[in-house]
């Protein structure tokens, strides 16, 4: 390599540490994990249609007043006809309706056959690129959630109704049930996060600490080694200082794949399960 060489690429170097430098130093989010704003040229689309829908599956162009306009929802009920758990799946950035029914459900029938969970019903709407903050965790507490009662046999206790997502859906789950403790029993992110310098979130946690310690929601926080180990790690020393419950898994070798992380937690999903589901709170 010449000289000229070595001082362009000591030159990019050195930009590089500056701006990790700059985004860690001050309360400026990288780009990374701000929500995605959309452009003319890449809309998002509300309602898709499924090439192939799986079995028993029901697919809503569910009309939103806090959305201002139809959202895409599938939803697969459970194959039993009695009451069951609900949980609601949330994609990742650049997924919707029916990205991540496939592989969700594949770990949910493992859940089920090998540790006699009971079927669950599952939905999953389409978050666009939103991150699942205000008008969209609005319209999926308020709106989609009270059509759910209204039109499926689910099981009444929070405990029984749970909020799930990877990646931008991952950390989506986590504050809307915080943010709505009284509505949700826990939720899982599978390579989510929250910024570090989140103050907002952190706070209303504390101050809401005595309230989250009366409803005791449950969080399971899962992150590949090559994933963000500590996406994780300054909300949950808050938990600590307000004794929120929480596990925080570190998958070994696993980087931003959601099935190599979904392939992985058979056992770790389904003992979360089982003591939100059926053990006594």
């Amino acid at each position: 390599m010449s000289k000229r060489h070595l001082v362009i690429f000591g030159s990019f170097v050195a930009l590089v540490l500056a701006a990790f430098v700059l985004f860690w130093l001050t309360d400026v989010q990288p780009p990374w994990s701000r929500p995605v704003a959309t452009t003319k040229s890449e809309p998002v689309i509300w309602v898709n249609k499924w090439k192939k829908p799986p079995a028993r599956v029901r697919h809503l162009a569910f009309p939103s007043v806090a959305m201002g306009h139809k959202v895409g929802v599938s939803i697969l009920p459970p194959a039993h006809q009695q009451p069951a758990p609900l949980i609601i799946f949330l994609h990742g950035r650049g997924g919707d309706e029916t990205t991540d029914l496939p592989a969700f459900m594949s770990l949910m029938r493992k859940v089920v056959a090998v540790h006699g969970l009971p079927e669950p019903l599952v939905v999953f709407p389409n978050g666009g690129m939103t991150g699942y903050r205000s008008a969209m965790m609005d319209m999926i507490a308020e709106e989609l959630l009270p059509y759910i009662e209204k039109h499926y046999r689910i099981l009444p206790e929070r405990r029984h109704r749970l909020v799930a997502g990877f990646s931008m859906g991952g950390g989506g789950a986590v504050r809307m049930v915080l943010q709505y403790p009284h509505l949700f029993g826990g939720a899982v992110s599978w390579g989510g996060g929250v910024w570090h310098r989140n103050a907002a979130l952190f706070e209303s946690v504390a101050a809401r600490g005595e309230l989250l310690r009366q409803l005791d929601p449950q969080f399971l926080l899962v992150n590949g080694s090559e994933d963000r180990p500590n996406g994780f790690l300054p909300l949950t020393e808050v938990f600590q200082q307000v004794d929120v419950g929480y596990q925080r898994i570190t998958m070994d070798g696993v980087g931003h794949d959601m099935g190599v992380y979904l392939a992985g937690s058979t056992e770790i999903f389904a003992g979360f399960l089982r003591a939100l589901w059926l053990e006594t709170h």
